[in-house]
């Protein structure tokens, strides 16, 4: 008798055991949801001259942790590249409610006519639509013409 005991309780634990495994999908990490490229149109915007961008602006942004990420940008101004943005920490963050993310950091912009490239301080902040459909990505300058801000969309 005592033997079927232990061998009933046995069995009624690998079964607890058995049922509170979770076969659930791990929901991704926020730079999983950001990472891509992003085909974008845009403006930027400084105390001198307003600039209008081409249509083929990208935006390549990669994992480096859950919540870290790469940004790349090569401003394209009328077919030429304008300068370069990089940043190997912007944060990213996904809002529970929405699903919408959110992009922020500080990097780097190499700018200058031909040869005579000088880096400049950039910031970014940027938001995506949980569908990835709606995106927006800010790039500030404060030392370049007097200031200059890019908006894509």
């Amino acid at each position: 008798m005592n033997y079927i005991i232990r061998s009933f309780i046995t069995s009624l634990l690998i079964m607890c055991f058995a049922a509170c495994s979770s076969d659930d999908t791990p929901e991704p990490s926020a730079a999983e949801v950001v990472a891509g490229t992003y085909t974008c149109t845009g403006s930027g915007t400084s105390h001198i001259t307003d600039m209008n961008l081409s249509s083929e602006q990208k935006v390549i942004i990669e994992k480096i942790s859950d919540s870290k990420v790469k940004v790349e940008y090569k401003i394209d101004y009328n077919g030429a590249s304008f300068g370069t943005f990089t940043t190997d920490n912007a944060t990213a963050t996904v809002d529970k409610n929405t699903g919408a993310a959110a992009i922020n950091g500080t990097g780097s912009v190499s700018m200058g006519m031909g040869d005579k490239l000088k880096d400049y301080t950039c910031t970014l902040s940027g938001k995506i639509s949980k569908d990835k459909k709606d995106v927006e990505f800010i790039f500030t300058i404060p030392e370049v013409m007097g200031g200059l801000t890019i908006t894509l969309h």
